[in-house]
């Protein structure tokens, strides 16, 4: 089975007609459902680049908020009045938080969507984040929102839940300037990770640097970006 994997929110583009926002949102497709990895800061980024990018927002199954900062999650409250106007049946996974709501599910531990994909499960930190597995046939990609329990925990928790001894990629917002880039790359060589594709919270800098460092195993990352992958 395929997922396609496109990038609606994030600091950066290369495309006309596209909103930039500081912010994330990540939207993966597949056979059986659709999932929306945080939401960006505005609902009018979302809804207009969704549109412009041929993404129907009303076939969102699964909405994941990696943690609970406005950057991530800004959007959540207009996309399920939008989904509940539809009349659309949907769950949003989050890490713990002190109100519920029938569509929402606190995933202290990973959640499973279906064989090849999942959640971490949230990791306890002073701001609490979880982030989506996708089970390739290359070996797991990392799609990650801020990173802010850390690389190191999020690949030890990835490799511990899948087995996996290699990560194929990690999508999404690092959380570093230039001067920890050394370090995440040292991560990275860790635990065996073959593509990296930083972006959102990850300077420029940082981004230059990794680019350098990773040459055809870097993937650039933007606004309007679609990744196509076999899952496992």
């Amino acid at each position: 089975m395929k997922a396609s994997i496109t990038i609606l929110v994030d600091n950066r583009t290369k495309l006309n007609n596209i909103r930039t926002e500081w912010g994330l949102s990540i939207h993966i497709n597949t056979a059986d459902f659709n999932i929306l990895f945080d939401t960006g800061p505005s609902w009018k980024s979302l809804y207009e680049n969704a549109q412009n990018l041929g993404i129907d927002l009303s076939e969102i199954d699964f909405i994941v908020i990696s943690h609970w900062h406005r950057d991530h999650s800004g959007a959540l409250s207009n996309l399920i009045n939008f989904l509940e106007s539809k009349g659309k049946e949907f769950k949003v996974i989050v890490p713990p938080t002190s109100f519920s709501y029938p569509w929402m599910i606190e995933a202290r531990t990973p959640f499973t969507f279906s064989d090849n994909i999942l959640t971490t499960g949230t990791l306890p930190e002073i701001i609490p984040e979880q982030s989506l597995i996708l089970r390739s046939r290359q070996g797991p990609m990392v799609l990650v929102g801020c990173s802010h329990p850390g690389l190191d925990r999020i690949l030890e928790r990835v490799c511990s839940i899948t087995g996996s001894k290699n990560i194929f990629a990690v999508i999404g917002g690092y959380h570093i300037g230039l001067a920890e880039a050394r370090f995440v790359k040292e991560i990275f060589e860790k635990f065996n990770v073959s593509m990296v594709g930083p972006c959102h919270c990850t300077s420029d800098d940082a981004i230059e640097f990794l680019k350098k460092a990773f040459g055809n195993r870097f993937i650039e990352i933007y606004t309007g970006k679609r990744l196509d992958i076999e899952l496992a």
